[in-house]
């Protein structure tokens, strides 16, 4: 009788999970986005722009909104490391990707990454929010006559390019954003969005709800105790990952933070190392 109310009950209190993957080229902005989502949504403590250093790996962050559970996953956006995001492509129930404004170089590039991620079946139907961040910085270099508007990326190139991805037989969700990591300008307007999506595609039966898992649990599995017992405790990178170490070649052995316990809050380290900080028990 306990063991069938307990069920009742947690069915009716617990949030449901969504699983969004945070992508796009190295040095676009993905993890200061994640920062200013974990000050948004969590109240934590923002990292100076200047202490946020390359992802190496990945940074992942548990957030509360919109009713759900929502696990974060930034990846890190280098070549050599993209052979990790397979693991986690096909779990994700919706994707962020970033491109940055002031980058008309690697435009082309973000393009072919872009397609490269949304061919995957796994991701049909799944929702799309696409940020075009560093505005401020844009912004700043024309109005200091150190570039013109035609030596960045404007929203409707975006929009475009995005489209001409998609195709016309995509009609997945579709969102194209302005951003300022930095000063969080998109950040609660976009989650939230790609959120409630996910939220009405696997109410209305459009798309299967993925499994529980966070991509995480081979990392608890084969790692021993933590070696540190502060508020964010690190291991050190499971076997399963040894494509991420071959790939990083000249870096340090890697680690990962493994997540709290239920209840606990902490912070991400933002270094050059898998890390994990979890907001929501």
């Amino acid at each position: 009788m306990f063991g069938l109310a307990y069920g009742v009950f947690k069915q009716m209190t617990e949030r449901p999970l969504r699983k969004v993957i945070v992508l796009g080229e190295e040095g676009c902005g993905k993890t200061t986005y994640l920062d200013a989502c974990k000050h948004v949504f969590a109240g934590c403590e923002r990292t100076e722009p200047d202490k946020i250093q390359p992802t190496v790996g990945l940074n992942v962050a548990k957030l509360a909104l919109c009713g759900a559970s929502v696990l974060l996953w930034d990846l890190g956006g280098r070549p050599a490391l993209r052979a990790i995001w397979e693991r986690y492509l096909d779990q994700a129930d919706g994707v962020v990707f970033l491109i940055d404004a002031t980058d008309l170089a690697r435009f082309a590039q973000s393009k072919q990454t872009l397609k490269a991620v949304l061919a995957r079946p796994a991701l049909e139907n799944r929702p799309l929010l696409v940020y075009v961040n560093k505005q401020d910085v844009q912004a700043a270099q024309i109005d200091a006559g150190g570039s013109d508007a035609a030596e960045h990326i404007s929203l409707l190139q975006v929009s475009s390019v995005v489209r001409s991805v998609l195709g016309m037989h995509d009609d997945r969700p579709l969102l194209v954003l302005p951003c300022i990591a930095t000063e969080e300008l998109g950040v609660r307007e976009g989650l939230e969005w790609i959120v409630s999506r996910i939220g009405m595609q696997i109410e209305n039966g459009e798309v299967a709800p993925r499994d529980g898992h966070t991509g995480l649990e081979a990392a608890d599995a084969s790692n021993a105790s933590p070696t540190n017992s502060g508020p964010t405790k690190r291991r050190t990178l499971p076997p399963s990952s040894t494509e991420l170490t071959q790939a990083s070649s000249g870096v340090q052995k890697q680690q990962a933070n493994d997540a709290q316990p239920d209840g606990e809050l902490s912070n991400t380290s933002m270094n050059q190392n898998t890390s994990t900080s979890r907001v929501l028990s």
